[in-house]
C-alpha cells in the first residue's frame, strides 16, 4: 500500500513540476535562460564542478568507512558500486540502484574483502538516517534565519518546525543499533530469512566498531563536510550566474530539494531541480529566468559529474 501511495505521489509531483515549468516558460523566454547560462563565470563554474566532485568523494569515503567497520574494504571496491547505484536510481522510479549497489559490494573480490549482506544493507540505512538528520537540522535552522517579506513567515516556520522535528526524530530512532535488524528485515524480508550475516568473529569486530565513539565522531565529521559542501556548492553556482549568494535561500532550496528527492519516485528527479528553483528563489528577489537557469545547470552538473565519475571508475575496474 505504501509503495502504491508513493507511486501516486510521484505522479502528482511530476505533473505539478511539468505544470509549473510550463507556467514559467509561458512568462519567460528560453532565450533569457540561455543568455543567463551563457554569462556564467567559468572560474566559479569550475569551482562548482570541483565541489560536486568533492561531495562525491566524501560520500564514497563515508560509505567506505562504514563498510570497514566490518571488513577491510578498499575505496575502489565501494566507490564504484555507490556511483553506479546512483546512476541506476536516476533511470528507475524505484531505488533499484540501492539493490545493485549492495549486490556489487558483497560480491567476492580478489582485491578487497566483501562485507556481509546484513551489514552492507545496514550501512545504507545509516546513510539515509544521517541524510534525514541533516535535512531536519537545516529545516530547523529556518526558524532562526531572516526570511524576506514575500515569504509567509508563520507558514514557513510552522512547516520547518514540523518537518525538522519529524526528520530528526526519525533519524535518531533509526540510528539505534538495536533497530537495524528490524529495519533490515522489514525492507529485505526475503533476504533476512537467509540469515546472510558475517561470521561470529567478524560480527564481534563489527559490534566493537559500532560501540566505539571515535568511529561515530569520524562519521559525523564526514557528514558535516558533505552537507556544508552541498549548500556551499549551490552558493558557488549562484555566484557564477550572478545570483544573490545569501545563504538563506540556498538552505530553503536545499531542504525542499532533498525532501522532494527522498519522497519522489520520478526517474532522475527530472524537472525537480528547476521547478523548485523557480518556486524558491523569486521569493528572494531573483529573476525567474535566472532561477530556472540555476536549477537546470545544477541538475546537469550534479548528475553529469556522477555519471562521468562512474564511467571513469568502470574503466578502472573493468579495464
Amino acid at each position: 500500500m505504501t509503495r502504491i501511495l508513493k507511486f501516486i505521489w510521484s505522479g502528482l509531483l511530476l505533473l505539478l513540476c511539468i505544470i509549473g515549468i510550463g507556467w514559467v516558460l509561458s512568462r519567460i523566454s528560453l532565450n533569457e535562460v540561455t543568455q543567463a547560462i551563457g554569462r556564467a563565470d567559468p572560474v566559479w563554474l569550475g569551482l562548482t564542478v570541483l565541489m560536486l566532485f568533492i561531495s562525491q568523494l566524501f560520500r564514497g569515503l563515508r560509505w567506505l568507512r562504514l563498510v570497514q567497520w566490518e571488513t577491510r574494504a578498499t575505496l575502489a571496491h565501494t566507490w564504484y558500486p555507490q556511483c553506479g547505484g546512483q546512476v541506476i536510481n536516476w533511470l528507475s522510479p524505484v531505488r533499484v540502484g540501492d539493490i545493485w549497489r549492495v549486490s556489487k559490494v558483497i560480491a567476492p573480490s580478489p582485491r578487497s574483502p566483501a562485507p556481509s549482506l546484513f551489514w552492507a544493507a545496514t550501512t545504507l540505512l545509516i546513510e539515509k538516517s544521517s541524510d534525514a538528520l541533516a535535512i531536519g537540522l537545516y529545516a530547523l535552522s529556518l526558524l532562526f534565519l531572516p526570511l524576506p517579506q514575500a515569504v509567509p513567515q508563520g507558514i514557513v516556520q510552522a512547516v520547518a518546525l514540523a518537518v525538522g522535528l519529524f526528520l530528526v526524530a526519525v533519524a535518531v530512532l533509526a540510528l539505534r543499533p538495536e533497530r537495524w535488524q528490524a529495519q533490515f528485515t522489514k525492507r529485505w524480508g526475503s533476504l533476512a530469512k537467509l540469515n546472510l550475516s558475517a561470521t561470529p568473529e567478524v560480527q564481534a569486530r563489527r559490534d566493537q566498531h559500532v560501540r566505539t565513539p571515535r568511529n561515530w565522531v569520524e562519521f559525523a565529521v564526514i557528514c558535516l563536510i558533505i552537507y556544508v559542501n552541498a549548500v556551499a556548492t549551490n552558493v558557488a553556482l549562484a555566484h557564477s550566474l550572478g545570483m544573490s549568494t545569501a545563504v538563506v535561500p540556498h538552505i530553503f532550496y536545499f531542504v525542499l530539494l532533498m525532501t522532494g528527492m527522498a519522497a519522489s519516485m520520478i526517474p532522475g528527479n527530472v524537472l525537480l531541480h528547476p521547478a523548485l528553483a523557480v518556486l524558491v528563489f523569486p521569493l528572494f528577489g531573483v529573476d525567474p529566468a535566472l532561477a530556472l537557469a540555476f536549477g537546470a545547470v545544477l541538475y546537469v552538473l550534479g548528475y553529469g559529474v556522477n555519471l562521468l565519475l562512474w564511467a571513469a571508475l568502470w574503466l578502472m575496474v573493468n579495464g
